[in-house]
């Protein structure tokens, strides 16, 4: 790295003096005309604005100030971009990430690949990219080569289980939520989404330890709190169902579907007016598909 950063200050150097030799080679056979020296400037940088003197000129060559032009420099910043360590673009590619720039973090985490392709941290960000960009399969294959460069790392095997339950490969999901329980036994949200497949499978007992666990590791998430409501108002665990949506909405107030649960809830339990309330609260923030249900049981 050090010898190419002296080799580019080389041709930076080269150029510069190139540049003073060409000035006065030229000027001297010139008139020194107005228009004159604008022409030479348009050739070579932007024609400064007045009458530019040649000692000034002089001084700003030597002070290395003079703007170089760019069809010059772009060869040397593309030698520098490309000069940039794995490290260094892995950091630029994350950061795009958090921006939501998809595409371009690929781009820059491909070139950081490139140059460490054994660094699972890379290979984990290219497949999260991947996974938020909806190239699932691309996604899991970057995990899979997460993996293989570090199989002690629970962030791809849980990313990897997150990508295998969009393509609808729940067991293989609850496989690699185990893994990475195994690895970080606190990782509160893969209990949450191993939970949620079991749900899915009407294992209720196993969903309801999976979100007890999940919120005594964070008590923050809602959504852990909503489903473990649900559950608990199929197995006809009234009281507790609607405890758990009341922690919901506690934390997250315009969560709609925990006021539809919770209504249906109220009205399971014969609060109708109660109930009622709580589903025009579920549409007033956002989910429709409660009027109906108003419709049919809440007005005379």
């Amino acid at each position: 790295m050090s010898m190419l950063k002296k080799n580019i200050r080389v041709l930076l150097k080269t150029h510069f003096e190139n540049l003073k030799r060409r000035f006065f080679s030229e000027t001297r056979q010139q008139k020194r005309s107005h228009a004159g020296r604008n022409e030479y400037f348009a050739n070579e940088v932007q024609a400064p604005k007045g009458f530019l003197r040649k000692k000034k000129i002089a001084s700003k060559l030597k002070q290395g100030f003079l703007e170089v032009p760019i069809t010059c420099l772009l060869p040397l910043l593309l030698l520098l971009a490309c000069s940039k360590s794995a490290d260094e673009l892995f950091r630029e590619g994350k950061a795009l990430m958090d921006e939501d720039e998809y595409t371009e973090a690929l781009v820059l985490l491909e070139k950081a690949m490139k140059k460490a392709p054994d660094n699972a941290h890379i290979h984990n960000a290219m497949g999260v990219a991947f996974l938020r960009s909806n190239s699932t399969l691309a996604a899991v294959a970057s995990f899979n080569r997460a993996i293989r460069a570090d199989s002690t790392d629970y962030k791809a095997y849980y990313n990897r289980a997150n990508a295998k339950r969009v393509l609808g490969n729940d067991q293989g999901a609850i496989e690699d939520y185990n893994r990475a329980i195994g690895i970080y036994p606190e990782l509160a949200d893969a209990y949450a989404n191993r939970g949620a497949i079991y749900a899915k499978y009407q294992d209720f007992d196993h969903a309801l330890f999976d979100f007890q666990y999940a919120i005594s590791l964070n008590d923050k998430n809602p959504l852990v709190f909503m489903s473990k409501g649900k559950i608990e108002l199929r197995i006809n665990n009234v009281e507790d169902a609607i405890f758990n949506f009341k922690k919901a909405i506690a934390l997250k107030k315009d969560l709609a579907e925990a006021w539809y649960w919770m209504g249906l809830a109220e009205i399971a339990r014969e609060n109708k007016a109660e109930g009622c309330e709580y589903l025009q609260s579920a549409v007033q923030y956002g989910m429709a598909q409660a009027q109906e249900f108003i419709a049919e049981n809440c007005l005379q």
